[in-house]
């Protein structure tokens, strides 16, 4: 994609996909009421968020980051998009937007990131077509289809794990941080599948679980739990 007139943003490095929360001081006052933060990113300064309206960039700057510049594109201003996986000899995949108004903007993820699910997203939000479904991240992945909306309480089952040695690691350590547990009881609950991982959840943060381990390969489902 060219080019055309200014960028709303540098390119920014932000890093992997970390569980929905992380950065919630430098972003809770922003979100409007109702707005529910769907994949949160985090490198080692600069931060991104998917919601269900927008894609946010946060970028601390200065020596204390104590100034932050938060960049906010509305779904439906993206005219085009492209993502790009990280190669045998790349460090990072990439993700660039284009609209009128704020031209081409770029951001870097650390190489494995799954693209395809933030491609999946992003089409989704700009075509209104679900393939954020299709690419597994809903019905068994993050959301609860066929859980009666007006109950309350969820538990993310993990199905499976990925077999390769790298990508277990990752989930391992998403486990981690979901279920506040050390290095011996992550391992555990990789052996012993289907396990639940995370219970008495509202539908939301179960999705949001949900959608963080998914990014970290896992199979999960959402089950109604009360």
């Amino acid at each position: 994609m060219a080019v055309q007139g200014a960028t709303l943003f540098d390119k920014k490095f932000i890093g992997d996909p970390v569980l929905i929360g992380t950065s919630r001081d430098r972003y809770d006052g922003l979100l409007m009421a109702g707005e529910v933060v769907r994949m949160e990113f985090k490198g080692i300064r600069d931060a991104m968020l998917f919601t269900d309206l927008r894609m946010v960039v946060i970028d601390p700057q200065g020596i204390r980051g104590k100034k932050v510049a938060i960049a906010s594109i509305p779904w439906k201003s993206i005219s085009a998009f492209s993502v790009e996986n990280s190669g045998t000899f790349d460090l990072d995949a990439e993700l660039k937007v284009c609209g009128s108004g704020f031209g081409v903007c770029e951001v870097m993820f650390t190489k494995g990131t799954d693209v395809e699910g933030v491609n999946a997203f992003i089409t989704e939000k700009v075509f209104g077509f679900d393939s954020f479904a299709s690419a597994g991240l809903t019905n068994g992945a993050a959301s609860a289809e066929g859980v009666p909306e007006d109950e309350s309480v969820f538990t993310v089952v993990l199905k499976t794990c990925p077999k390769g040695f790298s990508q277990r690691a990752k989930l391992e350590v998403a486990l981690r941080k979901v279920t506040e547990t050390g290095p011996a009881e992550a391992r555990k609950l990789l052996k012993q599948l289907p396990r639940s991982v995370k219970e008495g959840l509202s539908k939301d943060e179960a999705e949001q679980v949900g959608a963080y381990l998914v990014s970290q390969g896992a199979e999960i489902q959402i089950e109604r739990s009360g």
